[in-house]
């Protein structure tokens, strides 16, 4: 059975959707909610300068959390200026702006995941090798993973031009 799937795929209609619809109409309430309520308290009790007593090992998680944390909002400033000089860029960067902003929320969940697992460890050594486990697999994502998401960042930001650069019929060929 042939599928035909809408322009720009599943993935491109949720990315439009939460850059469009969500940032820029919506003016962004709820990656706002979601900073406030989760993100800053988060830093505050786990932050760089805090007591925390695994601050070694969080420390680096935590400032790389917390540099996207703020290009997330700078990013979403200079798509929104420059869509009003040309509304196809928001359709440019759109799916990049997911994917970038799908692996900063992954970065936080594995964030409290490796220091839940660092307290646990501290006061449940029964379940030690699961606790190590955590935070091993959050050292792995953040080592790994993480950093594909700067190639998202740059190319959200090289415009809507080399996107709509072809003519629609060059999509198509008979052969």
């Amino acid at each position: 059975m042939d599928v035909d799937i809408p322009s720009g795929g599943y993935t491109g209609i949720q990315a439009m959707d939460l850059l469009g619809r969500k940032m820029l109409i919506g003016g962004g309430k709820d990656f706002a909610l979601f900073d406030k309520l989760e993100l800053k308290k988060f830093f505050k009790k786990n932050g760089l300068f805090s007591s925390n007593p695994h601050k070694k090992a969080m420390c680096s998680m935590l400032f790389k959390l917390s540099l996207m944390r703020l290009n997330m909002k700078l990013l979403t400033l200079r798509i929104g200026l420059k869509a009003k000089k040309n509304p196809d860029n928001v359709g440019g960067a759109a799916v990049d702006y997911i994917m970038y902003s799908g692996y900063f929320v992954m970065g936080y969940f594995w964030a409290v995941m490796a220091q839940t697992a660092h307290e646990k460890l501290a006061t449940n050594p029964d379940n030690a090798d699961f606790y190590k486990a955590k935070i091993q697999t959050a050292e792995f994502y953040f080592a790994r993973l993480l950093p594909r998401a700067v190639s998202h960042r740059k190319t959200m930001m090289s415009g809507s031009d080399n996107v709509m650069a072809m003519k629609e019929e060059n999509f198509s060929f008979d052969y």
